[in-house]
């Protein structure tokens, strides 16, 4: 609005602007009041003398009563009048304020705004302690100040300027001539030149009638054009060329003048300038412009100039024929005889595009006053209302005003000729419209109405409420007898209002309204549920009355909403017919009841049924809910309305109308041939399907299954359950969009479900009997797998009916546990029963069939007896799971593998440790199924995941499974199920998530899931037929004790031979699993390598491995060591016996017969006999043989010979000559300390430049040595080769760097030192060294003060090889110390020191354990 005053200045009007043209009419104004000396009335019997007169009291502050004129003489003129009869007859002081400039600064005075000469801010709205003192403001010209006063109506309402009418006669401003041209002009051609035609150029001459030319005019008296006016202006010119084409403009778009730079000569007379008819103007050359356009668009020969002062301006237009702009009322061109030339009417639609060659618009000129003076000073008020004079009149006392007299006498002429304004300070006679009021009142806005003439100080225009009834004194007037007249505001009575001021008489109501009160400003429509049907009511009547009822009643009408027609409310009601049923009633037996949320009651008793959700046409109060994705049948509308094909008769739109199928968006199709393609198809697949399992539980072996096949079964199974969970899923009941809901409808199959096959197209089939179907076609499954056993056992077996049971047992319970959700749902699909508005419930997968309603009689009751009787087989079944689980560790201790075979499908899946989750599994997969029958949306979700939760913990923290990939999908199946019902809790009823966004979201959580177990289902394919070999090329089967560290050799010799590609497998570096084992016999290896040592049989997991070779068909060659001796056939026979744990292998199904066969297998496979001595040319001859496979057939074999050691670079056989700086000393004739040094080399051999070089028994020390790695066995300082060169070491003061390499070898004792004190001097003696056993022994005290370094090959692979990397460490430090030992001592000095060694070899042993 700030914005908007400011536009308000902008826009002050030209006339505004021109009438106050010179302040000096102010101050003559001002002179002409201070010179009348004396007041107009005195002498009338009414006129208020100075001193009897008050001043007025606003806003607390008592002040004369303030007048603000306008800067222009009519204003000036109509002040001096109020300022007479305000003080000479009414009594109340006046003074002038301020005198305005425009109207705008007037008007803000008067609105109590303290910076009222600032149109941008006025500062309007100051405390309440500001008080007015500027009340009275007349003529004003701005036609926006009506804006104004509701701009502050809005934000001042308190300070809004009351609106007191205006004159009578409108201002003007624009195109004038003297009356004489005119005159002239009349009389010779008889031309108006008041009238623009006769300016046409085409048809007159018009110059001829004026006496002035342009040239005529002094141009010291005309403002250039070039100066800062109106022509120089752009802005305006610019425009004005788009509505003229003949306007010639400049380059810079200013107007073309003439030559003398002063007039701007209009198309008509731009060829001629004395064809001119002068136009002047001032200021900055008002209405420019429009006298431009006029010109172009009427072929005026106007030249148009701007005088160059106010001076200038009066001096042109009265001295010279011109013709000028002007205004009126107007004092400046009295004289001249001013005459207004007439265009076409006013245009506003011209005007508003900037085309003003019509007349301009008369201005209204408007009264106000401040908005404390209605009732500050009411009669104040009704004068300023009441005032006005004919336009004559006021021309006549301005002449008077030009002839010399003041305003004020001017004025006062003007009231004693005249009568007029008598009318406008008689307070008590009052016209039609008001009526005698008291000032003293304090009411609304300002007065109190009173009826008789003794109360009476004025009159007042009766407000709304209120009409002007005439009044009289005596009541009825008698001719020539004293009567007092006026008039009276009375109270407009009940039945009747009125909302206007002045009214003589007030509105009576019309029928569809009523007023009970008096004086009230308007009728009142009859309220919702009332009407009235005559005028003039008092009260309206009730819709109710008659009824049983009045609830729900309400008067309505029918609207139309975006091109709907509906019932809307209606008050005003006229009449009855109206009356109805309210919305969200409906009407039942002539009462209006309430509809429920399901139904649409738009009024007037109708109703309609929401989409999903129906009634019965007889019954449309009886509200059932369309459950589940297929609630599209029930499109809504009319009770009884349903899709395209179904039956309105059955519950909810359940059923297809006979020979038709349920089809999209709910409608039902009539069925067609290739509907029964589904059921045929299931049949042949489930045929197959089951004819495939038989086989499969019949031929496969659990020690002789490939991981590829167990995978791709555990797979599949997990997928089988997970569509079965998410079967169970889809039974929760909600709306679900596509294709989330596409997906479960498909799924609903896996609980056999049997809807999706299309069953109504076989005929009409009641919902108990598709029950009955589903619930007993696990029996139908039971029977024909026993035909298909029959069949397969006469077939294949000879009738072995016995025999061949636990394929029968088998495929029966592998179809029981892959579908024991499906079959447990199947049962309790009666309790899984649905809610609806009318409180019924229906059975979920059979919408038609109402729960527990109708008695023993109803198809509900018959199919909760059949759920019951058939609820035994799951039971059943879960109990013997639980007997097979219970007699399982009995069975398998016992070596029963025929119970294991037989139980299979239930144990197939699981590691033998873990074999109890199998009723974890069965229990989760229960629980599942029966949680939808509770029915609640939100306690089904939590207790889904209060079972799947735990499971999922079990699961991650047993992996239960026998393979590790298999634990990863169930995994991960598992989470996708919790995170899908995490999305479910959002979506419970009355949810306010995206439905579309929500059932992405679980669409592409099955993704995942899904993704995993078809992921591990191709990983299976490829490892079973696209895998280029196995990934272990050996698998070394060894007897720890007795080959461990063999087998360790035999790995690193593998390892680096450029000619074995593939790993080897040795269980301390690749087995992560026990279970495991001989998965990567029968899957993941090439070639057993069984190391045949004394107890190799006797370690069941040893025969287990042979055993699943030979299942497997897996390559075996036996590596014989000289030790070992071929079991006779007593120890197989009684191998039970001789092995008792052998029973162990029964949990992997490997049995005592299975084991005894293999031994007498494995002795004819493929044979190698190795030496007593290991070294790295029998090791090299062995890899020879191994990397042979082609000779490695049933029967082969061949022995490997010992060799002579040749100097470099495995071992020296010279004596103290040349050679290496590091060497290894061991126990060479135990092959497993021979082993350990070995691996020792191999393995410092790739890191070090001088690899230290193994000794043996017929190799001497070199004389290079300087360090030597002593291995550190069992038995160790036994061997000859130890002690001579232990000796031989001591004496050349060598250092040792002790390696422990048995985790059973133990640091010497006292006992153990007395007992190496003996053996050691004669080994010495015999090898001819001359060394005590007292001195050896302190050699080895010595030893074993170097930190000892633990090296045990049968240790993981990083772990030696970290190890091997301390020993290259310590042999190239010099930390490494020579032994000093002092041999020359004596025994007692010797004793001594073996004492102090033996205190620090406890203690170093003590921390090393």
């Amino acid at each position: 609005r700030a914005s908007n005053r400011g536009s308000v200045r902008a826009r002050v009007t030209t006339a505004m602007a021109r009438r106050w043209a010179t302040w000096p009419l102010a101050v003559a104004w001002l002179l002409h009041a201070l010179a009348a000396a004396s007041d107009c009335f005195v002498g009338d019997a009414d006129y208020k003398a100075p001193e009897q007169r008050t001043n007025l009291t606003v806003h607390g502050v008592s002040m004369p009563l303030g007048l603000v004129p306008c800067n222009w003489d009519s204003a000036f003129l109509f002040n001096s009048v109020a300022k007479i009869l305000i003080q000479e007859k009414l009594g109340v002081h006046t003074n002038v304020t301020f005198t305005s400039s425009s109207s705008w600064s007037a008007f803000y005075a008067i609105g109590r705004c303290s910076r009222w000469t600032n149109g941008s801010d006025p500062g309007c709205g100051p405390p309440q302690d500001f008080a007015l003192r500027h009340h009275v403001l007349l003529e004003t010209w701005a036609a926006n100040l009506v804006q104004d006063r509701d701009w502050f109506g809005v934000n001042h309402p308190q300070d809004q300027p009351v609106y007191c009418g205006e004159f009578s006669f409108t201002g003007y401003e624009g195109h004038f001539l003297r009356s004489s041209t005119n005159q002239r002009a009349v009389f010779t051609q008889g031309s108006h030149m008041d009238n623009y035609a006769f300016y046409n150029g085409s048809w007159y001459d018009p110059a001829q009638f004026f006496g002035t030319r342009i040239e005529d005019i002094p141009t010291d008296k005309l403002e250039p054009c070039a100066g800062e006016n109106r022509l120089h202006n752009p802005s305006l010119m610019q425009p004005m060329k788009q509505l003229f084409d003949g306007l010639t403009l400049d380059p810079s778009g200013k107007a073309v003048c003439d030559p003398s730079g002063y007039w701007w000569l209009a198309p008509a007379c731009s060829h001629n300038a004395s064809k001119c008819v002068p136009w002047i103007t001032g200021g900055d050359g008002w209405q420019v412009s429009m006298t431009m356009q006029r010109a172009l668009a009427h072929s005026m020969p106007i030249a148009v100039a701007v005088a160059a002062n106010w001076g200038s301006y009066l001096n042109i237009t009265l001295t010279y024929d011109v013709t000028f702009y002007s205004w009126e009322p107007s004092l400046h061109f009295i004289n001249a005889g001013p005459r207004e030339v007439t265009f076409p009417l006013h245009s506003a639609e011209e005007w508003a595009v900037g085309d003003k060659r019509s007349m301009m618009k008369k201005i209204v000129l408007k009264n106000y006053v401040g908005k404390p003076i209605p009732q500050a000073a009411p009669a104040v008020h009704y004068l300023i209302t009441s005032l006005d004079f004919p336009l004559s009149q006021v021309m006549a006392a301005l002449k008077e005003v030009g002839e010399g007299v003041s305003y004020d006498q001017a004025a006062c002429n003007w009231l004693n000729r005249t009568n007029i304004w008598k009318p406008w300070v008689q307070a008590m006679k009052c016209p039609s419209g008001e009526g005698m009021i008291d000032k003293s009142g304090t009411h609304k806005p300002g007065w109190k109405f009173v009826m008789n003439e003794s109360q009476g100080e004025g009159c007042g225009q009766c407000e709304p409420g209120r009409y002007s009834a005439h009044y009289s004194q005596p009541a009825e007037c008698v001719a020539d007898e004293p009567c007092f007249e006026s008039r009276v505001c009375r109270e407009c009575p009940a039945g009747t209002a009125q909302v206007r001021f002045n009214q003589i008489e007030c509105d009576v109501c019309l029928p569809g309204t009523y007023q009970n009160m008096t004086k009230q400003l308007h009728c009142l429509d009859c309220a919702v549920g009332s009407y009235s049907n005559s005028s003039g009511s008092h009260l309206c009547t009730h819709c109710g009355e008659g009824r049983e009822s009045r609830e729900n009643l309400a008067t309505m009408k029918r609207v139309v909403v975006d091109g709907e027609e509906r019932w809307a409310f209606r008050d005003g009601a006229s009449d009855g017919a109206s009356c109805g049923c309210t919305i969200g009633a409906w009407e039942n037996g002539g009462v209006c009841q309430s509809c429920t949320d399901e139904m649409d009651c738009p009024g007037m008793g109708h109703i309609f049924i929401k989409p999903y959700y129906f009634s019965p046409a007889d019954r449309p109060g009886y509200v059932f809910k369309c459950h589940g994705s297929s609630g599209h049948r029930c499109p809504g509308g009319l009770p009884g309305t349903c899709s395209k094909g179904r039956r309105n008769t059955s519950v909810a739109c359940a059923l297809c109308e006979p020979m038709m199928k349920a089809g999209s968006n709910g409608e039902c199709e009539t069925c067609a041939e290739g509907d029964y393609a589904p059921s045929i198809l299931l049949v042949v697949v489930l045929l197959l399907g089951m004819v495939f399992f038989y086989r499969v539980v019949d031929v496969s072996k659990p020690a002789g299954t490939s991981s590829a096949v167990l995978m791709f079964a555990m797979a599949a199974s997990l997928m089988v359950t997970m569509f079965q969970q998410l079967g169970v899923f889809g039974s929760i009941n909600l709306q679900w969009q596509a294709p989330f809901s596409d997906v479960l409808d498909f799924l609903s199959i896996f609980t056999f479900d049997l809807e999706y096959l299309s069953l109504d197209c076989m005929g009409a089939i009641d919902p108990f009997a598709k029950y009955l179907l589903r619930v007993f076609m696990v029996i139908l499954f039971v029977l024909i797998m026993v035909l298909i056993h029959i069949v397969s056992v006469l077939a294949l077996y000879r009738g072995a009916f016995k025999e061949r049971m636990p394929a029968l047992v088998g495929s029966i319970g592998l179809v029981f546990s892959a579908f024991f959700i499906s079959i447990v749902s199947s049962m309790t699909a009666p309790f899984m029963c649905l809610p609806h508005p009318n409180g019924m419930r229906t059975v979920r997968d059979y919408p038609d069939v109402l729960c527990f309603h109708g008695g023993t009689s109803s198809r509900h009751f018959g199919m909760v007896i059949c759920a019951a009787v058939a609820t035994l087989i799951p039971v059943g079944f879960l109990i013997g799971v639980v007997w097979v689980v219970w007699k399982l560790p009995e069975k398998l201790a016992n070596g029963d593998t025929g119970f294991l075979i037989t139980f299979r499908f239930l144990l197939f899946r699981f590691r033998p440790a873990c074999y109890w989750h199998v009723c974890i599994f069965l229990v989760r997969n229960m629980l599942m199924a029966i949680i939808p029958a509770i029915g609640i949306q939100t306690a089904q979700i939590l207790m889904l995941q209060c079972i799947l939760l735990p499971y999922l913990a079990v699961t991650v923290r047993t992996m239960p499974l026998s393979l590790y990939m298999a634990n990863c999908m169930d995994i991960l199946a598992s989470m996708m199920l919790c995170m899908l019902l995490i999305v479910f809790a959002l979506f419970v009823e009355d949810s306010q998530v995206d439905a579309g966004s929500m059932a992405t979201v679980c669409v592409v959580l099955l993704g995942l899931g899904l993704f995993g177990v078809i992921g591990g289902m191709v990983y299976a394919i490829f490892l079973r037929f696209l895998r280029r070999g196995k990934p272990f090329g050996y698998f070394i089967c060894h007897h720890k004790l007795g080959a461990g560290n063999f087998a360790r050799l035999l790995k690193v010799v593998f390892q680096q031979a450029t000619q074995v590609k593939k790993k080897v497998f040795v269980d301390s570096d690749d087995l992560r699993d026990l279970s495991t084992l001989f998965d990567f016999v029968r899957s993941d290896t090439e070639t057993l390598v069984v190391v045949c040592t004394k107890e190799i049989f006797m370690r069941p997991w040893c025969v287990g491995e042979v055993c699943t070779a030979q299942i497997s068909d897996t390559r075996v060659v036996k590596v014989v060591f000289p030790a070992f001796e071929w079991p006779d056939q007593s120890f197989i026979d009684e191998y039970e016996n001789n092995v008792p744990d052998v029973s162990s292998l029964a949990s992997f199904g490997i049995s005592v017969e299975m084991v005894q066969g293999c031994i007498r297998w494995l002795e004819n496979q493929a044979t190698v006999f190795f030496p007593l001595e290991v070294s790295n040319d029998t090791a090299r001859q062995l890899l020879t043989i191994l990397t042979k496979p082609g000779s490695l057939r049933e029967g082969f074999k061949t022995t490997i010979v010992a060799q002579q050691e040749s100097v470099a670079p495995i071992a020296r056989t010279t004596t103290d000559s040349g050679g290496g700086r590091n060497f290894i000393l061991a126990d060479v004739g135990s092959i497993e300390a021979a082993c350990a040094a070995l691996v020792l080399h191999k393995l410092l051999m790739p890191i070090m430049n001088d690899p230290p070089i193994v000794l043996q028994s017929t190799d001497g020390l070199a004389a290079t040595a300087k360090q030597i790695c002593l291995i550190c066995t069992t038995g160790a300082f036994r061997s000859a080769l130890v002690v001579t060169s232990l000796a031989l070491i001591a004496q050349r003061n060598l250092a040792v760097l002790p390696l422990v390499s048995e985790t059973s070898f133990r640091f010497p004792t006292k006992d153990m030192f007395a007992d190496i004190c003996v053996s050691s001097h004669a080994v010495l003696a015999s090898r001819g060294v001359d060394m005590s056993g007292e001195a050896f022994i302190r050699i080895v005290a010595r030893v074993f003060k170097e930190i000892a370094i633990e090296f045990n090959p049968q240790d993981a692979e990083d772990i030696l090889i970290m190890r091997s990397q301390a020993v290259h460490m310590r042999l190239k430090s010099s930390l490494l110390r020579p032994l000093h030992v002092d041999l020359s001592a004596n025994a007692e000095a010797a004793n001594e020191a073996m004492e102090m060694d033996m205190e620090v070899i406890y203690k170093y042993g003590v921390t090393v354990c």
